[in-house]
Order: structure tokens, then sequence, then C-alpha cells
């Protein structure tokens, strides 16, 4: 247990082969999307050349998630 006020974070790392295909990193960038206990998500640049890195940088930005709550203040 965190002590109050202190901030408490865990991370954890999915390491793909360079054959992954768009279809699959798209899926695990999905699936994290929808696991309310993530809540922020790095992509390691740069990409194999074959995959589409500002389609995946995109889907996993947090605007990408909250189109009805963009703004925040």
């Amino acid at each position: 247990m965190p002590k109050p006020g202190s901030a408490a974070s865990s991370s954890f790392k999915h390491t793909l082969p360079a054959e992954t295909i768009q279809e699959e990193l798209a899926a695990l960038v999905n699936a994290l999307n929808a696991d309310e206990t993530v809540h922020g998500i790095l992509v390691q640049l740069p990409l194999p050349k074959h995959l589409d890195a500002q389609c995946i940088t995109l889907a996993s930005s947090p605007v990408a998630l909250m189109p009805d709550q963009r703004r925040v203040d």
C-alpha cells in the first residue's frame, strides 16, 4: 500500500517479434485500450518498416480513447 500523497505505478512490457503484422499489433493496442487498469501506452519507435507507426501511435492516444472528453483542463 503506497503512503498517502505518493503515487503508485506499475508497468509491463510486450515484446513482439519484428515479423508482427499490423493487425496483430493493432489488436494488442485495442486490448490495452479496453483494459481499465491501463492508463497509458508507450510505443517504442521506430517500428519495423512494414508497420504503420502513425496508425499505431494514434490508436494508443488518449484522444482516440475518449472522443467525448477531448478537453482536459
